[in-house]
């Protein structure tokens, strides 16, 4: 088992739900073609759809440390929250029947009202038997405060509840990709392949965090780049830096930086704004036209509120006036 490099204290145990070591897929020539474009920088894409059929993505990655620990804590309930067909709160419905446990989730909808037909996520939440809170989007920002309410419920019914954060953004859940990060350093070596990027859709910051993480435990020379979903680059780049703080002292790391090393800063990421469209899983045409060209011509699916629209991003990299605009950034905010 891998053991922090920079630390006493070793890996923390995780539970086996997700198929790991997934493929690195290089996006093939017929894509360009399809899309008429010059071919531009090579586009790989690590196959995280393929971590299991119903809990697929990156939240599986995350699960297996965060029922490793409600386990271990002896929880009969898990209580989560999400966006209505939150990918987040259907894999963690589907992980905790698989580990004999319930789940409680609190879903967003516009007017705190059940959807008038259950169907995607929704449904395959109820099918699991999960029990299904729904509030108002305005009341949205108050999740926490009504999680703590839902596990009081459920510890007046005798229940042990265990309350997992949004995305599962949590400090155990940014192991899930740290170990994706080892797995992108083992396939570089083992292919003699060199990545200079990842660029990873952006939600809540857990994943971004445990890639920046990953980077630094594994000793990884390569730029990692977010592409928000919804809000922009400020508030994220709080929020994932708060992340990367709470585990860098948690587990006693020293950002290599500070002592004079040449090797990159926790601090060394980009968020890019002016991607999100309208708003939070609202696709536009541009974005469902290259999704389709991509799974035409290489059979890959991708969804239109995270992965569709990191596809756009690489796209726009092989535009001139984008690396015009790309090379003055990284002047700009070089260290």
């Amino acid at each position: 088992k891998m053991e922090v490099t920079q630390s006493h204290t070793k890996k923390p145990q995780f539970t086996n739900l997700a198929q790991r070591e997934t493929p690195i897929h290089p996006i093939s020539e017929r894509f360009h073609q399809l899309l008429h474009s010059k071919e531009g920088p090579r586009i790989f894409v690590k196959r995280d759809d393929l971590t299991e059929c119903t809990m697929s993505g990156n939240k599986v990655r995350k699960l297996e440390y965060i029922l490793q620990d409600a386990q271990q804590k002896q929880s009969s309930i898990v209580i989560t929250c999400g966006a209505l067909q939150s990918n987040h709160t259907r894999a963690t419905a589907i992980a905790a029947a698989r580990k004999g446990m319930k789940a409680y989730v609190l879903l967003k909808s516009s007017d705190g009202r059940a959807p008038s037909k259950n169907e995607g996520n929704v449904l395959l939440t109820m099918m699991v038997g999960a029990k299904i809170k729904y509030c108002a989007g305005k009341d949205y920002s108050k999740k926490d405060r009504i999680m703590q309410q839902m596990a009081q419920e459920m510890k007046d019914m005798g229940e042990t509840p265990y309350i997992i954060p949004q995305g599962g953004s949590s400090l155990l859940g940014l192991w899930g990709h740290i170990d994706l990060m080892e797995e992108v350093k083992l396939h570089q070596e083992k292919n003699g392949e060199k990545f200079s990027h990842i660029v990873c859709a952006v939600g809540t910051g857990g994943t971004l965090a445990g890639l920046i993480l990953g980077r630094l435990i594994h000793n990884m020379d390569i730029e990692i780049i977010g592409v928000p979903i919804w809000g922009d680059a400020p508030r994220f780049r709080k929020t994932i830096d708060d992340h990367v703080s709470e585990f860098m002292k948690h587990y006693q790391l020293i950002d290599p930086s500070s002592e004079g090393s040449s090797h990159l800063s926790i601090r060394d990421y980009h968020l890019l704004d002016g991607y999100a469209g309208r708003g939070y899983s609202i696709p536009y045409d541009a974005e469902i036209q290259w999704a389709q060209h991509l799974a035409m011509s290489d059979g890959i699916i991708l969804d239109h509120s995270y992965t569709g629209i990191q596809l756009e991003f690489n796209l726009k990299i092989q535009e001139k006036p984008f690396m015009d605009w790309w090379i003055q950034f990284k002047k700009k905010n070089s260290t």
